[in-house]
């Protein structure tokens, strides 16, 4: 299976597929985790933990700014007489998640269409 090139992402980030976790300041992989005593267990999930939440932000963001680009094609959509969503679009969008995170992918990606629907108001 090949990777899909990830819009908006920087040239040298590790990929998915990467044993390297996923954020960059981190120092840990999946080979070099500590495996000792538990202050330095506990180090390493605070360390992860606190990689996780950098990501997470970066999660909302993106999203927010997904939300203001779907929200804009919604509007030209409507301007020119058309519906505000298309479902066939959807559906690829859909099964791109699918794809690669099987049925829990659909639910996000169907969580996702949901937030980025967002309540349109257009003045005719």
């Amino acid at each position: 299976m090949t990777d899909l090139p990830v819009p908006g992402s920087a040239p040298g980030r590790p990929s998915s597929t990467s044993t390297a976790l996923p954020h960059e300041e981190s120092t840990m992989t999946l080979q070099t985790l500590p495996t000792g005593d538990k202050a330095t267990t506990e180090a390493a999930i605070a360390e992860l933990r606190s990689s996780i939440d950098v990501l997470d932000a970066e999660i909302i963001g993106l999203l927010e700014h997904r939300r203001e680009l779907s929200e804009a094609v919604q509007e030209v959509r409507i301007a020119a007489g058309g519906r505000r969503t298309e479902f066939s679009r959807e559906n690829v969008i859909i099964k791109r998640y699918a794809d690669r995170f099987g049925r829990p992918g659909s639910a996000i990606a169907m969580k996702i269409l949901e937030i980025c629907r967002g309540s349109i108001k257009v003045s005719r």
